[in-house]
């Protein structure tokens, strides 16, 4: 789905000639919430998927997915670890750029989807262990579903979050695989990292996002719970926005369901851990955090707050488990020879068996 780029998409899509990959462009530039919203509408399959052009498959990866459906063929949503992470060249966070890092986790097992989003409603980290269409697998017929309640799948600006949220809400079960079919890539123009890096290189990105929603503001508060309380502040903590995902999907679409209660010392808690990512951006930050403890008559007393850290880059080498498994590997690409997410992948097919086992 090409968002009304100005660059080369078209042709190198065209370069590959086969009739598999199927080319939309969008008739003007939409927002990202509007952007996916028209690629949903174009799918022709069963189950549906969403990654960003920095991010890759595995090799075998849709080859794995077909086993898994077969093998448990009522479960709607597949979702997988995001432990294969690739920082490009041109990333924003300097000690990480050109860094691999390749998980070797190989087990899955069924979750309890309204268990899994009571947790998360009572420590909000980790949506994407949730069963979101980004770098998960879901069935077409259930997003149609949610679709059909509203008029429109994605409601909210934060897609994956909020994806994440709903499937979870309007499923039994699904599998979550440890075991990471996809790489998240984090490239120089990456929405997600330049709200968690809060300097000056995320500036510019931040600003086209918000303005992509006729939005001056870098976090557009739409959940009632958290516009009545921020909407007047500057607020731009990447975990409230995850908290007004979270919100707003309740209010749009279980708001009487008592099982889900936001716990707002864990909320502020996860706001305070990104604090350790980002030392450019740490006394704005902590300065926006305290305001939101004192909207939500929380004192800092009560709550976590890191020391401000200088990060360095990480040193690549293997990460073994206490029972002496082998769970990571972090490679410099740099001396890997690697430049981009084709190369990641490469790598990782060499070097990554491609067998999955339940622990259910």
């Amino acid at each position: 789905m090409d968002n009304k780029s100005s660059d080369n998409t078209k042709e190198i899509v065209d370069s590959f000639a086969d009739p598999r990959i199927k080319y939309y462009q969008s008739p003007s530039r939409l927002s990202m919430r509007d952007n996916w919203e028209l690629a949903l509408s174009k799918v022709k399959g069963q189950y549906v998927s969403f990654i960003g052009d920095d991010d890759g498959l595995v090799p075998n990866a849709l080859k794995l997915c077909s086993k898994i459906v077969d093998a448990f063929p009522k479960c709607q949503a597949i979702k997988w670890n995001e432990g294969h992470n690739y920082w490009w060249p041109n990333a924003i966070f300097e000690p990480n750029k050109n860094m691999l890092f390749i998980s070797f986790e190989n087990t899955f097992q069924l979750v309890k989807s309204k268990k899994k989003l009571i947790d998360f409603f009572n420590n909000p980290v980790g949506f994407n262990q949730l069963p979101t269409v980004y770098h998960g697998l879901v069935r077409k017929d259930l997003l149609w579903s949610i679709r059909d309640k509203k008029g429109q799948y994605f409601l909210d600006v934060g897609v994956d979050v909020y994806s994440s949220i709903i499937n979870a809400y309007f499923t039994d079960e699904y599998l979550y695989s440890l075991y990471p079919l996809s790489i998240k890539g984090v490239s120089g123009k990456s929405t997600g990292t330049s709200y968690l890096f809060r300097g000056e290189k995320g500036k510019e990105i931040r600003q086209a996002f918000a303005e992509e929603y006729g939005d001056d503001k870098w976090v557009q508060k739409i959940s009632k719970e958290i516009k009545e309380k921020f909407d007047d502040t500057r607020c731009n903590n990447v975990q409230l926005y995850i908290v007004d995902c979270m919100m707003f999907a309740k209010e749009t679409f279980f708001p009487d369901d008592q099982r889900f209660v936001l716990n707002k010392h864990n909320a502020l808690n996860s706001m305070l851990y990104t604090l350790r990512f980002d030392p450019d951006g740490y006394e704005e930050s902590l300065e926006e955090i305290t305001h939101a403890a004192q909207q939500w008559e929380i004192p800092l007393s009560e709550l976590k707050i890191p020391p401000k850290v200088q990060l360095s880059r990480p040193k690549p080498g293997p990460q073994y488990s206490e029972d002496g498994r082998l769970v990571n590997l972090v490679v410099d690409g740099d001396l890997a020879t690697i430049s981009n997410v084709y190369d990641a992948s490469n790598l990782i097919g060499a070097m990554v068996p491609t067998e999955i086992r339940s622990t259910s």
